[in-house]
């Protein structure tokens, strides 16, 4: 019992506490998206009731750039921008594209495209190299996380012998790790490679080289 309570305090706690911080992050970015953009619609009405009422055209333009800063879901662009992503060819796929890869990308607006933060990226070598590392990276976070169910196909023997000679609760404590350490790496590298692919193909549908 002692050896079981042990285990828990090293071994599975830490894992348990890990993973309500990981999903306590992602919901509370969900929620700060959610909440920053009822704050500017409530804003730009706001500005906007306060114009008719005392016909200062300084509240009519800050309602309407609250209102293009709702839109766009980004605090970091200039009017111009939030006017030249709005009025692009699909504004409701550009813009979602455009915030899931913002760190990526800078808005050119006359005309309208898109260049990366990172002018490393635009040396295609450099880009395919990247995505491959992330490839790889990727699938050794799937190998990780599937550990504990094929460990007898993927590990040495000397590593299985090790493992063999452990009690249940210690291989209960190395499978959960596995598990959490496979599904970061995972994800991290997965997320990571949509963005850099999707934030490519923008550029490239607004390339202004294109025929």
């Amino acid at each position: 019992m002692p050896d079981l309570i042990e285990t828990f305090v090293k071994v599975v706690l830490p894992i348990i506490l890990a993973l309500v911080a990981v999903l306590s992050f992602f919901k509370e970015v969900y929620l700060t998206r959610r909440r920053v953009f009822e704050e500017r619609e409530k804003l730009s009405k706001l500005s906007y009731e306060l114009y008719k009422i005392t016909q200062d055209k300084e509240l009519k333009c800050l309602s309407i750039e609250y209102g293009y800063a709702a839109i766009t879901k980004e605090s970091f662009l200039s009017l111009h921008q939030r006017k030249a992503l709005i009025r692009s060819e699909n504004p409701t796929r550009d813009i979602d594209l455009f915030v899931k890869c913002k760190g990526l990308l800078d808005i050119k607006t006359e005309p309208l495209s898109f260049v990366w933060k990172n002018k490393r990226y635009e040396n295609k070598l450099y880009f395919i190299i990247t995505i491959f590392s992330k490839v790889i990276l990727y699938t050794t976070g799937a190998l990780i996380f599937l550990l504990p169910v094929f460990y007898n196909a993927l590990l040495p023997d000397f590593l299985l012998d090790k493992i063999n000679a452990l009690s249940a609760i210690p291989r209960i404590g190395l499978a959960l790790y596995a598990l959490s350490a496979g599904t970061f790496l995972t994800y991290i590298n997965l997320s990571s490679a949509s963005r850099l692919i999707d934030s490519y193909k923008l550029i490239k549908r607004y390339s202004s080289d294109q025929p």
